[in-house]
């Protein structure tokens, strides 16, 4: 059992956006806490790390968890929780704490792992299963994404985000996967998008917007990292497959829609090399 505090590099410091905040949103074994319209996600699952979150014992969870509805008070200390509630008032010290290393790097090109990689995602017809359909305006909009061929990229960027249903709208996850990508590899194109996706991001659900901002600085959570480590290790190609593997299980079709980006990410980075 997880005894000690594990949180996202990311976040230097807990109380980092502000002292006191309020409960966003609450959810069976997690649930988030808006600081100055940034979020900090608390959960304690064992494989999972959010990019803006920190995992907790499962016993301080539990404790916690009675007094957690939305909007109550939470004050953050540099090692402490309190939360304000009917109930009454509930604080959890949260030392040992450790940092997870969440920040991606550039990671070096070799074509043949990324064909490979090209050829796993395929494989896996993530086309069936994202959370949006697939008309003939997507299909040319991925097109574009993937053939690297100096598109207007704002209508793209624009479409996709805030598109689709659930706190993590599909269009985001793709542009999450597609983005992720294009920085592991120093696309041309990376600050491009970026620099869309900064401009419309308040078209987007809260949770959305702080994975992006969490990307923008290149911060993924940890089963996007997982995947980067595999790449920037040039582990065997069944290892990466089992780090995608991961990827697939997160959220209703979250997972999915990530590696579709990461899918039309991987292309346009082979085209920009080979061009």
């Amino acid at each position: 059992m997880q005894e000690q505090t594990i949180i996202s590099t990311y976040l230097t410091e807990l109380n980092l956006f502000g002292k006191m905040g309020k409960i966003h949103s609450v959810f069976d074994r997690s649930f988030n806490i808006s600081v100055n319209d940034r979020l900090i996600n608390v959960n304690t699952a064992t494989d999972f790390l959010s990019s803006f979150g920190m995992t907790i014992s499962a016993v301080h969870f539990d404790q916690l968890q009675p007094y957690c509805q939305q909007g109550n008070l939470v004050k953050l200390t540099r090692d402490s929780l309190t939360v304000y509630s009917q109930l009454g008032i509930q604080t959890i010290q949260l030392t040992p704490i450790s940092k997870e290393e969440l920040k991606i790097q550039q990671v070096i090109y070799r074509e043949e792992k990324l064909q490979s990689l090209l050829e796993l995602l395929e494989a896996k017809h993530l086309e069936e299963a994202i959370g949006l359909p697939i008309g003939k305006k997507e299909t040319d909009y991925f097109a574009q994404l993937a053939e690297n061929k100096g598109t207007n990229l704002e209508p793209i960027v624009t479409y996709l985000i805030g598109r689709g249903k659930g706190l993590t709208p599909s269009g985001d996850d793709i542009l999450l996967g597609y983005l992720f990508m294009l920085k592991t590899y120093e696309h041309l194109d990376a600050s491009a998008v970026a620099e869309q996706i900064k401009r419309h991001i308040k078209a987007t659900t809260s949770i959305s917007e702080n994975y992006f901002y969490a990307l923008l600085d290149n911060y993924v959570s940890s089963v996007v990292m997982d995947v980067w480590r595999s790449l920037e290790r040039n582990e065997a190609m069944e290892q990466v497959a089992e780090k995608i593997d991961r990827l697939l299980e997160v959220g209703h079709t979250s997972g999915h829609d990530m590696c579709y980006g990461v899918l039309l990410g991987t292309k346009a980075v082979i085209k920009e090399q080979v061009q």
